[in-house]
């Protein structure tokens, strides 16, 4: 959902908030060790091993719902010799733990970005 202001004064206040269900993903449902023969390994019974994933069904599981609000505020301006825009804003306000994804190796859950607050200033000559 997509909401702006402009009070006047070449003010522009937006607020953005995104909700979307789990994406599919296929999850690992176990791990083998392969002994690898490839040629440039040495065979060694001890150490010549490397894990390998059993994939479950294509899609099978979901992660968890994500949603997040983003705030934003510029203002413009003009000046003799260019157009500036100066604003401020602020991703994820509430820091909500959205996935990013599960690290395959780890099974550690990674999350995306937290709340991330910016300024910028942009100038059109």
């Amino acid at each position: 959902m997509l909401a702006g202001f402009s009070p006047g004064g070449n003010w522009q206040f937006t607020a953005n908030w995104m909700l979307n269900s789990g994406m599919p993903f296929t999850p690992i449902s176990g791990f083998f060790d392969k002994l690898l023969l490839d040629g440039t390994t040495p065979i060694n019974i001890f150490n010549g091993y490397e894990p390998q994933f059993i994939y479950d069904i294509k899609n099978s599981g979901r992660l968890p719902a994500y949603h997040r609000l983003d705030l934003s505020v510029t203002k413009k301006f003009s000046t003799g010799f260019a157009d500036f825009t100066i604003g401020a804003s602020v991703l994820n306000l509430y820091n909500r733990a959205n996935i990013y994804y599960f690290d395959k190796k780890t099974g550690k859950r990674v999350n995306q970005l937290p709340i991330l607050p910016a300024l910028f200033v942009k100038a059109e000559f």
